[in-house]
């Protein structure tokens, strides 16, 4: 399995998000293994806005282009 959704029993007050974050996988050491694609893209994936993960599939795909080019270009 690539990812696994952290779903809390109980909804928390902290957790005001709808969204679910993804477990980020704790490797032993630095190496070529926090390169590969389930342990970086979690990363990535809880690290965007939460307007971007709510949205449908359409939307998602510009909202992220807009967000990634804002993030690279921002000065």
């Amino acid at each position: 399995m690539l990812f696994v959704v952290n779903i809390r029993q109980r909804r928390l007050r902290s957790s005001c998000s709808s969204s679910h974050p993804l477990v980020e996988p704790h490797t032993r050491c630095v190496s070529f293994s926090d390169s590969s694609f389930s342990v970086y893209a979690p990363k990535i994936w809880n690290k965007l806005p939460e307007y971007i993960k709510d949205s449908n599939y359409e939307i998602f795909k510009s909202l992220l282009k807009a967000h990634l080019f804002h993030e690279a270009y921002q000065q």
